[in-house]
């Protein structure tokens, strides 16, 4: 559930249960435009490439092979995790071929449909495909892929060997008992990324490559690649064949609170992405995780059991919006005896490889919960 932020940083869940009544009570009419497909541009161009041609390249020769993008655009990392023989970068392969308009893009409307933002310029998009014979993973998705660059040079890409699980039939004639059921919320949760139930995030660094199922792909495999320049249209205008309230009017006791809801999400973008700037991997912290967690504000430390290894979580805001209920977006940083372990820029873009914010909130049975400061009920954790 998505929980409303306060300018103070607190959440409102009222609000969304509010606005869901008031949308079941009375109906809006959002159709107040209709929307045309956004225009490319110009053709898609189509590029074939093997993926043992990319092993050893650095983001952005990767990203020219691919799609034809300038090398000198922006590399988002998902993950930048500090090693021995040197800093480990995952990104996944649709961030990869995202250009700056993309990028802002991304930032104001995220991956879902949130509407034509047709207020944004033209910006690059591009599909992608595997072409392997006999492969086990789905070969007409391949933006999820995932790529392992070692000291910023391409060593591994990482697939799910089956991106969908059937969920398991009933059993038939079997009767649910009332009095055992549990809520599908509460139900014990695993990922590769916890080193054991109750374990703080990635507290064993790289292990979670020996127990996570996505395989690699084979240097034989060819990545296909089809960009092109999209031009968002202008929506046009759809007539009302009736009246029905609307929802700035049904909602406009609570629109009130959307300028302090964006001074916070500014405020917050700003202070998150200057800490960012001041962290190096691999280096120490300014001050004790302790320390800098406690003169800072929007920064929480998690702790565990394991007390040389700490999460720092930043609060990153968000840019500016007329959503009462937009959720903050958080960064979260590793740090082993005072040195930055890890970093995660972005846990709405660290989702795509599974690492979630709930798994900040489990408990020592993997069950998620109110198991830290932030955490709900349900194990939702906001910054």
């Amino acid at each position: 559930m998505a929980y409303a932020k306060s300018s103070s940083g607190g959440s409102r869940p009222w609000l969304c249960g509010l606005i869901f009544f008031l949308n079941l009570a009375m109906p809006v009419d959002r159709a107040t435009a209709q929307a045309q497909p956004p225009a490319a541009t110009d053709t898609p161009k189509v590029i074939t490439t093997p993926i043992g041609d990319l092993i050893g390249l650095d983001p952005g020769s990767v990203r020219a092979r691919l799609s034809g993008l300038p090398q000198t655009s922006p590399v988002r990392p998902m993950m930048i995790m500090a090693t021995p023989e040197g800093p480990v970068t995952f990104l996944r392969l649709d961030d990869l071929f995202l250009d700056q308009a993309g990028i802002d893009r991304q930032e104001r409307f995220g991956d879902g449909d949130y509407g034509p933002p047709y207020d944004v310029p033209p910006y690059q998009d591009c599909g992608e495909k595997l072409v392997q014979p006999g492969a086990v993973w789905d070969q007409s998705w391949a933006g999820t892929v995932l790529l392992m660059f070692q000291n910023n040079k391409l060593a591994a890409l990482f697939v799910e060997p089956a991106w969908y699980v059937p969920t398991p039939e009933p059993v038939s004639g079997a009767t649910p008992d009332a009095s055992k059921k549990v809520e599908r919320w509460k139900v014990a949760q695993h990922s590769p990324y916890l080193s054991k139930p109750g374990a703080l995030l990635l507290d064993d660094g790289l292990g979670f490559l020996t127990r996570w199922t996505k395989v690699a792909l084979p240097v034989s495999a060819n990545i296909t690649t089809a960009c092109h320049i999209v031009n968002p249209v202008a929506p046009k205008p759809a007539p009302r064949d009736h009246f029905q309230p609307d929802a700035d009017v049904v909602l406009a006791p609570l629109i009130v609170l959307v300028p302090f809801d964006n001074a916070h999400r500014a405020t917050a973008y700003k202070n998150g992405h200057a800490l960012l700037n001041i962290l190096n991997i691999g280096e120490a912290l300014p001050q004790s995780a302790q320390e800098f967690a406690g003169t800072r504000e929007g920064v929480r430390l998690l702790s565990g059991s394991n007390r040389d290894f700490a999460v720092l979580s930043i609060d990153m805001g968000a840019r500016q919006s007329n959503h009462i209920d937009n959720t903050d977006d958080t960064a979260l940083i590793g740090v082993k005896a005072d040195k930055v372990a890890w970093i995660i820029p972005s846990m709405k873009r660290s989702a795509f490889m599974g690492i979630y914010p709930k798994l900040l909130c489990l408990d020592a049975t993997g069950v998620p919960g109110r198991v830290r400061e932030k955490c709900d009920y349900y194990g939702n954790y906001t910054p």
